[in-house]
């Protein structure tokens, strides 16, 4: 009786004008500011697996399962606008070659290959998140400058476990080590994934190149199998996150000391939609992470991305 009473009741509601059926759905999810995932709860009820969402990088699919990535393009049109934005100032007028590392769905892909003279590598080994991105590139890359692998980078070729994050996909991770972990990680679901050098993916980039990585604490071991390629960079931007680095036995040293080695400058910014800071010399930029490491590497809300340059 009572699907016969919502099977009737859904006939009426398509019967209503737009407007109508919008107030009606509006009020049903308890307006916009939850609306989203009130909206992923109901589309998990019914089996759908996949949304496509409208913003300025094109119409994106991801995971119904993501709540964090998929709800801030619905709301905003964009995603990590700082690093973007950076990526598209640093090809202007001119090509080279962009590496992704981490590139998930192809929110931070998508918006540099726009310019039909930069070259793009995007690595992501997670296989949802990569299925997603093969579909994201084919829909709103149409200059054919976009190479995708399902791989992670990492000091070495090898077979890895990774984690699963059940609503976050943009926090799947390696795991190098067992424990209990403050998201409570132990309990995520763990598959096996290929890993790599990142100085094996490619041997001369083309024209000035750039690269981000954003490898939710992997980082040291992106830098142990990538210097010859992040020492090349004229543009770096990275995640630097003390605590999941710490949980996965990283050395934070590895990343600090490239910068020092290779960079002269760096720009730092607390979240996308923080304003950087002006650009310091790496000297003291590298004296402020290691207290980031020695205070704050026990509190998983604590991170910063980094923006280094040459110059």
């Amino acid at each position: 009786m009572t699907s016969f009473l919502n099977a009737c009741a859904a006939q009426l509601v398509a019967m209503l004008p737009r407007g109508t059926r919008k107030a009606i759905i509006d009020r049903a999810i308890g307006g916009y500011a939850v609306g989203y995932d009130s909206f992923c709860e109901v589309a998990e009820t019914l089996n759908v697996v996949a949304v496509s969402i409208r913003g300025e990088y094109g119409v994106i699919q991801n995971a119904v399962s993501d709540r964090v990535m998929s709800e801030h393009y619905a709301k905003t049109g964009r995603w990590a606008k700082q690093t973007n934005d950076a990526f598209i100032g640093f090809f202007a007028g001119r090509g080279g070659t962009y590496i992704d590392v981490g590139a998930n769905v192809g929110l931070t892909t998508i918006p540099v290959a726009r310019n039909p003279r930069v070259s793009c590598v995007a690595l992501e080994p997670e296989p949802g998140n990569f299925s997603f991105l093969t579909a994201n590139i084919a829909a709103n890359c149409p200059h054919g400058n976009v190479v995708i692998k399902r791989a992670a980078a990492f000091e070495r070729h090898d077979t890895l476990h990774f984690e699963i994050s059940p609503d976050n996909h943009g926090d799947h991770r390696i795991r190098l080590r067992a424990g209990e972990g403050q998201l409570r990680e132990q309990d995520r679901k763990v598959i096996e994934i290929e890993a790599l050098p990142l100085d094996d993916l490619l041997q001369a980039p083309d024209g000035p190149l750039a690269i981000k990585v954003d490898t939710q604490g992997a980082e040291p071991f992106v830098v142990k199998g990538g210097r010859r390629l992040l020492s090349s960079a004229e543009l770096l931007i990275l995640e630097f996150w003390p605590y999941a680095m710490a949980r996965m036995g990283g050395d934070p040293e590895d990343v600090i000391q490239l910068l020092e080695r290779d960079f002269a400058t760096i720009s730092m910014y607390d979240g996308e939609e923080s304003k950087p800071s002006a650009p310091e010399p790496v000297s003291n930029a590298a004296g402020k992470l290691r207290r980031m490491v020695r205070d704050r590497a026990g509190d998983h809300h604590f991170y910063v991305d980094i923006a280094a340059r040459k110059a």
